[in-house]
């Protein structure tokens, strides 16, 4: 579907459902899921369901779909919705700005963002490259974050409730051998002003600050 720069806008039910060899795709434009569009329902299996497509722009989620087994550029998750997002390939970021969306056994290119006053996301199972991050705005939620790995980056949280637990942080800053020479990247695990369950991560060299 080219979108010729246009947004395609959501506001009941989409079902896009493709095949590993034949994909949907979606290009030339945004396409955003509306507070207004159907939410999933994995009981019933109704309800907004992306799967197999390629989405060459940003995805805005504002309400509950599922987006499975598909390539993404940018995803933004805002307006309090609790979409499912689930083994997909993401070319850039995951940027959350309110909501509970389950974030789940994702390749992320990039990096996952926090943000917002009601940031309580499900991040786990993933490959996130340059970690997770919280902007200044975050004022509220309870993220759980677990088993996930990082190559490249850090885990930093602050103005939440998190739970942090079973991940490998392999990245994040230079370290060097003893004849300071290059030897690779060492993860983080930082905690501003919030409060933090913190259990049984893999953390290669910084620690926790």
């Amino acid at each position: 579907m080219n979108l010729n720069g246009y947004e395609f806008r959501v506001n009941g039910t989409l079902r896009a459902i493709g095949t590993s060899a034949d994909q949907i795709l979606f290009e030339n434009g945004t396409v955003t899921f509306t507070k207004y569009s159907s939410a999933w329902n994995e009981q019933t299996g109704s309800g907004c369901l992306i799967e197999n497509a390629v989405i060459k722009n940003t995805l805005y989620i504002n309400g509950s779909l599922k987006l499975s087994n598909s390539e993404v550029s940018t995803i933004v998750v805002d307006g309090g919705g609790s979409p499912t997002i689930v083994n997909n390939l993401v070319r850039s970021t995951i940027r959350v700005n309110d909501g509970a969306p389950k974030i789940l056994n994702n390749e992320i290119s990039y990096y996952a963002a926090l943000g917002g006053n009601e940031c309580s996301p499900v991040i786990s199972g993933n490959f996130i490259r340059y970690g997770i991050r919280d902007g200044a705005e975050v004022a509220g939620g309870s993220p759980v974050i677990t088993n996930n790995v990082i190559s490249e980056g850090d885990v930093s949280v602050g103005g939440v409730s998190a739970v942090i637990s079973g991940n490998t942080l392999n990245g994040g800053g230079a370290k060097y051998d003893l004849g300071f020479r290059y030897n690779g990247v060492i993860g983080a695990l930082e905690i501003g002003s919030s409060s933090a369950v913190i259990s049984d991560n893999v953390i290669d060299g910084k620690g926790i600050y």
